[in-house]
């Protein structure tokens, strides 16, 4: 049986392939999306989550997400990923209808409290929506199997001497 599964993302190329490689992986089942400013702004990779799935023909909801840290300004990786956050990838204009009216906070709070199993919380990008999630919402860790994180090193930083991007951000 496929295990539920939330990815909290900030688009861009890294993030593209990983998702990607999940919406065909019979192991999860993706309840949503949720998009968190990091890479580029909240509207780039908002739009990148939705092109992405527009491109790949999958219908999985995506709640744009936090627009900024919490304690610093946005610091983007447009040297790595693009203006856009997807490079010179050239996507498919965007299927709107997959956006939620909420935003992502509340759409991860309602995912996970409907949810008839523990849900795991997948995190490719900076971690301001988690952040949020878990202090306007603690009776919500019940409801969470695991979060994996992509970010850390056991070795030097991408963004400083030893400061990962999500991590740092």
């Amino acid at each position: 049986m496929a295990k539920p599964l939330i990815i909290d993302t900030d688009p861009g190329i890294d993030d593209a392939a990983a998702i990607t490689l999940l919406v065909d992986e019979p192991a999860f089942d993706i309840k949503l999306i949720a998009s968190v400013s990091g890479n580029v702004g909240i509207g780039h990779t908002t739009n990148n989550a939705l092109k992405l799935l527009t491109f790949l023909g999958r219908r999985i909801p995506v709640a744009r997400g936090a627009a900024a840290p919490l304690m610093r300004d946005n610091r983007f990786a447009t040297e790595a990923h693009g203006k856009s956050g997807m490079g010179s990838f050239e996507f498919p204009e965007p299927d709107d209808s997959l956006l939620t009216e909420d935003n992502a906070v509340l759409e991860e709070r309602k995912v996970l409290m409907e949810s008839t199993e523990p849900v795991t919380i997948l995190t490719l990008g900076p971690l301001t929506n988690i952040a949020l999630l878990l202090a306007t919402f603690p009776e919500v860790k019940s409801h969470i199997e695991r979060i994996v994180s992509m970010g850390g090193s056991t070795e030097r930083g991408n963004i400083g001497v030893y400061g990962e991007f999500n991590i740092s951000v």
